[in-house]
């Protein structure tokens, strides 16, 4: 008897960053006035490799001396959703960024954002039907 036997390739979704934009400016183009003290909002267009859908998602970068300075006014800072960096580098950014990509990249658009959720803020994330 000859069986046939299927092989099922698993398939977990990709997730592909589209874009990398400042809330105030160019990402790329940005240099801190001071360096090593700096504190800017990102947001990343984030969508599944092959699909035309995305959505944005947001963290805040910044330096450890920003975060000293702006916790010496009151005493305290709060803070969630916050890459501490010492300098603000283009390239460590975005490996960063790829490397939690690849981490949250899960079997449904709805797992994946989850995880991306223990990173960043989702534009929909506060969003009731």
């Amino acid at each position: 008897k000859n069986i046939n036997q299927r092989t099922f390739e698993y398939k977990m979704i990709k997730l592909d960053l589209r874009s990398i934009n400042l809330y105030d400016g160019d990402f790329d183009a940005f240099v801190p006035e001071i360096e090593g003290n700096f504190h800017k909002w990102i947001d990343l267009d984030i969508g599944i490799e092959g699909e035309p859908v995305s959505s944005i998602f947001s963290f805040c970068v910044c330096s450890p001396r920003w975060i000293a300075h702006n916790c010496s006014k009151e005493g305290f800072l709060w803070g969630t959703r916050t890459l501490i960096i010492e300098k603000f580098d283009h390239t460590t950014i975005r490996k960063e960024i790829d490397q939690i990509l690849e981490y949250c990249s899960k079997d449904t658009w709805e797992l994946s954002v989850a995880n991306l959720l223990k990173f960043f803020s989702w534009e929909f994330e506060d969003y009731n039907q």
